[in-house]
């Protein structure tokens, strides 16, 4: 029985900051997303504001960028928005001083950092949101749309409307910037927690032409403090 992967990582390609998804590169990740309906996770970069991955920049990729352990940007991790104005990256993960094994014939592990090790972690949990939920299965922009709204967004950050703005009009805030949206987290994406201070989650998706449309509704339980909705989509590839 043919097999495809649900989810794939890269971390590979070229730095820039002029990317803008019409490259041969993006153009195929967008493509290859958009026919096989995978989910694509690619690492951001580590040039700083110095610019981006070109794979990274790609439409229909999930952007990550890298943290320290306590959740504070990684000096090297690439900085967004993109050049044609969108977020980036779109969530960030633990990518400094993990432990991974060593290589090259070696048996030890070492320390290593960048956002080619915080892009792993944000595979993983995407499998375990499509394990949780099989309705997400083949569904990348809404996973993407869930890995995102459920990312961990300090009270610091929703206190700075200028950093962390509610809404998008404006364009990504400047915190959004270095974060995207949050940082991953295994247990908002996968678990509701039916507490006083808990949370809920879900997701929906839709197959769209340019003569249709659709909706969903959104319950919010009494009491809530707040309510995180993001919408992302698939599209086929720029022109060259």
């Amino acid at each position: 029985m043919p097999r495809k992967a649900l989810v794939i990582n890269s971390s590979v390609g070229s730095h820039w900051h002029s990317y803008d998804s019409r490259s041969y590169i993006e153009r195929k990740i967008d493509a290859t997303v958009w026919a096989a309906r995978q989910l694509l996770v690619v690492g951001a970069g580590n040039t700083d504001v110095r610019g981006y991955l070109s794979m990274a920049s790609a439409k229909n990729s999930l952007a990550v960028g890298a943290t320290d352990i306590a959740g504070d940007i990684a000096f090297f991790s690439s900085r967004g928005p993109t050049i044609d104005g969108r977020l980036f990256p779109n969530v960030v993960a633990p990518g400094v001083a993990v432990a991974t094994a060593q290589g090259a014939g070696g048996a030890d592990y070492v320390a290593v950092s960048g956002t080619s090790y915080a892009s792993p972690a944000v595979v993983g949990v995407a499998a375990l949101v499509m394990d949780a939920v099989p309705a997400l299965r083949e569904e990348p922009a809404a996973l993407r749309a869930h890995l995102m709204a459920s990312a961990i967004k300090p009270d610091t950050f929703l206190a700075d409307a200028d950093g962390f703005p509610a809404h998008n009009t404006n364009g990504p805030g400047r915190l959004q910037k270095d974060y995207g949206l949050g940082k991953v987290s295994a247990r908002t994406a996968v678990l509701n927690r039916d507490a006083e201070d808990g949370w809920t989650g879900g997701a929906a998706a839709f197959d769209l032409d340019a003569e249709s449309h659709a909706y969903r509704d959104i319950v919010v339980p009494p009491g809530s403090s707040r309510l995180d909705v993001v919408l992302t989509w698939d599209e086929p590839s720029a022109e060259a």
